[in-house]
């Protein structure tokens, strides 16, 4: 499945869009600074940079050549626990934000918090419909 690939020189440089659109996803430049895994159908997977080193995986499930390239949409969060256990990235009412209701901080960081949502197909505005046919604009 993977390349086994790992490549400084393979790193995104397009920029990732908001859940709503915007250009102004907040993803610090360090977070591009570790090695990227590149799986034969190109998705992407890389490290946090220095402020989440090693505890923060992004998964950018098409990788960064197709689009939408949406956070909470191609691109996800995941959290390593204390425990070692991965889990994806839920909202937490302030940088991991998955609501079109209160977004925090403006919008740049809308879609941060959407990978729990989107992997239990619950719609975090409202759960009584679901993430992948109800919220996703």
């Amino acid at each position: 499945m993977f390349r086994g690939k790992k490549s400084d020189a393979e790193k995104p440089e397009k920029n990732y869009h908001t859940l709503d659109g915007s250009d102004n996803a907040h993803i610090a430049a360090d977070a591009y600074t570790k090695k990227t895994i590149i799986a034969n159908d190109g998705m992407l997977i890389w490290a946090g940079g220095l402020q989440f080193e090693w505890d923060t995986y992004y998964v950018d499930t098409n990788g960064y050549k197709q689009g939408p390239n949406k956070l909470g949409y191609d691109l996800f969060r995941f959290q390593v626990n204390q425990d070692g256990t991965i889990t994806p990235q839920k909202d937490n009412g302030s940088t991991n934000r998955c609501s079109f209701i209160q977004p925090a901080h403006g919008t740049r960081y809308l879609g941060f918090g959407c990978g729990y949502y989107a992997w239990k197909n619950i719609n975090p505005d409202d759960p009584t419909k679901n993430y992948w046919d109800d919220f996703l604009r």
